[in-house]
């Protein structure tokens, strides 16, 4: 799961404990996933903006894909503070080789 690997950078800033649990929660819910996913594609258009000369840079996408995007990703930001608050109630899945304790 490509976009998996990409957000384990930014998972990985709140510890080993919940990188593999968003790892799993991803896995197991679909609209997490398109939200990832979405997060991550507007997160790169973004970045193309913000570094490829805003004022010169050819947007291939129309207002409505980036609205569609931006609501699609909300599913996943939205999440975010419940998953992590969950996360820490709850104790590392089994197959973390290197389990950490939650903070």
């Amino acid at each position: 799961m490509e976009s998996v690997k990409n957000a384990n950078t930014f998972f990985s800033l709140f510890g080993d404990a919940f990188k593999l649990f968003m790892t799993h929660e991803i896995e197991s819910d679909k609209d997490i996933e398109n939200g990832l996913e979405a997060f991550l594609e507007l997160g790169n258009e973004r970045n193309k903006l913000a570094h490829l000369n805003f004022s010169a840079y050819p947007l291939e996408k129309t207002t409505s894909q980036i609205y569609d995007l931006y609501k699609t990703a909300s599913v996943f930001v939205d999440a975010l503070p419940a998953k992590y608050r969950q996360a820490a109630l709850e104790p590392p899945p089994d197959d973390d080789p290197n389990p950490t304790p939650n903070p």
